[in-house]
């Protein structure tokens, strides 16, 4: 079995060899001009558990089914996952509490992430503009109230 570890420490060891400052952020390197890069294995079919949306009922006929025909034939890219787990803390004054669980090495190393960001594209660009726009506000009352109160991107 391919290991995520093995993969991404071997270019990041390749990447230091050469003299390059790099940091790691979950799935991203982060080189020292700023770039931010992410390793990934394509896989020029899809695994099963990214067909299943497209069997679903689509009321309002979207997307069409020349994209879904389309992005059957995208494949995917399997990427580190980042980091595996969880933490736990309490803010007593924001009356929220953390998680924190770290799952065993060899179990956290199988893992990979399933990436299907070329079907993704092709789903964003079949949308009209009504739903563009919607998607748009929605990005945006995320970035701006939901930021301010979790601390996420």
């Amino acid at each position: 079995m391919l290991s995520n570890k093995w993969f991404l420490r071997d270019i990041l060891r390749y990447r230091l060899r050469i003299g390059e400052i790099i940091e790691q952020y979950g799935p991203t390197v982060t080189t020292e001009n700023g770039s931010d890069i992410i390793y990934s294995i394509y896989c020029p079919s899809l695994h099963d558990d990214c067909l299943t949306w497209m069997a679903r009922p689509r009321p309002g006929h979207w997307p069409k089914q020349e994209t879904l025909e389309k992005s059957k034939q995208c494949g995917m890219f399997l990427v580190h996952p980042g980091m595996i787990g969880h933490y736990f803390s309490h803010d007593s004054v924001r009356g929220v509490g953390y998680m924190d669980k770290r799952y065993a090495d060899d179990y956290a190393s199988a893992q990979w992430k399933m990436s299907t960001n070329k079907t993704e594209q092709l789903l964003v660009f079949d949308l009209n503009l009504v739903q563009m726009k919607t998607l748009i506000l929605l990005k945006l009352a995320r970035k701006e109230f939901l930021n301010r109160f979790l601390g996420t991107s």
